[in-house]
């Protein structure tokens, strides 16, 4: 309902940048097979980034059923940027919680937003005070600075390598750290909650990347749609 409720009233035409985690991304995958694929609005959406939940997507590289198409360039439109992440030597277990198989023909989104922008490693957001997430304990309050740090906030530039992994049974964002006491930081946070991986800091590992590839999206969106803020409807 807030959907329909903001395309009529809010929207005007423009664009639109999807973005989940989690459970988040869980109701976007609902959001995008109920509302989105097949319908006219499918052609604003400028990409959606659903994060840490298992995404399907075409065994071939396309699209599932009621689903986007995984982002293979920053050119693509209405693609999905979506993966699951988990240190490199501690890969997802069978009973993994965010990267399980999802059924015949069908893989796991993996777009590692790093190599979309042409770079080799993520751009890594942190708070210095994590606070605790609900059941998730102490995992929730490590600080994975390699180093004391006094800014609220701080950044981990060129220090969180990535790559995609596909296995027999899943796909994921493998990523370790060329520093050591980051990487043993990282693996231990990976270890922490039986199934999780790194799911607590999907996001945060990525983010600077994240935020950097959603503005290069939405101005490819914009050249290829000039005219549509005044109100014209996408071409």
């Amino acid at each position: 309902a807030a959907w329909r409720q903001y395309l009529a009233a809010d929207n005007g035409g423009r664009g639109v940048l999807l973005i989940g985690h989690s459970q988040g991304a869980r109701h976007l995958g609902r959001l995008i097979a109920e509302e989105i694929v097949g319908q006219p609005v499918e052609r604003q959406i400028v990409a959606a980034h659903a994060i840490g939940f298992p995404m399907p997507v075409a065994d071939g590289g396309g699209a599932a059923p009621g689903g986007l198409k995984p982002c293979t360039s920053i050119g693509d439109m209405g693609c999905l940027i979506g993966y699951a992440t988990f240190h490199a030597e501690v890969p997802p277990a069978a009973d993994n919680r965010f990267a399980a198989r999802p059924g015949a023909g069908l893989r796991l989104a993996c777009v590692n937003p790093a190599a979309l922008l042409g770079q080799t490693t993520l751009r890594a957001f942190f708070p210095s005070k994590p606070r605790e997430a609900g059941s998730s304990g102490e995992a929730a309050r490590r600080v994975l600075a390699p180093g004391p740090v006094t800014d609220p906030h701080y950044e981990l530039a060129g220090m969180i390598e990535a790559r995609c992994v596909r296995t027999a049974e899943t796909d994921f964002l493998a990523v370790s750290s060329p520093d050591p006491v980051l990487d043993a930081k990282l693996k231990a946070l990976g270890s922490a909650l039986p199934g999780w991986g790194l799911h607590l800091v999907d996001v945060n590992i990525a983010q600077g990347s994240l935020v950097q590839l959603a503005g290069a999206q939405a101005a490819v969106w914009l050249q290829r749609n000039r005219g549509v803020s005044s109100g014209e409807a996408p071409r």
